[in-house]
C-alpha cells in the first residue's frame, strides 16, 4: 500500500479589540483558544502572543512579557 503524503501549512492572525472593552486578558484569551485547538486531529497547532510592552529609545526596541 502506498500513501500519499504532503505537508500543508498556514497560520492566523486574530487582533483583538482595545484591552478596556474586552472582557477577558489577551493571556486569558490565548488560553482558551489553546484549549479549544489541543485536541483537533490531524494537525499540530501552537498559539503565540505577541509582546505588548516594548522598552527603549531611538532604533532599538526590547520587549519584555508580562509575567
Amino acid at each position: 500500500m502506498i500513501a500519499n503524503t504532503w505537508v500543508s501549512s498556514g497560520s492566523t492572525t486574530l487582533t483583538l479589540v482595545p484591552p478596556d472593552t474586552r472582557q477577558r486578558s489577551q493571556q486569558q484569551t490565548a488560553d482558551a483558544l489553546s484549549r479549544s485547538v489541543k485536541n483537533l486531529n490531524e494537525a499540530r497547532t501552537t498559539v503565540t502572543q505577541e509582546q505588548t510592552i516594548a522598552l527603549g529609545g531611538g532604533g532599538a526596541r526590547f520587549g519584555l512579557p508580562v509575567q
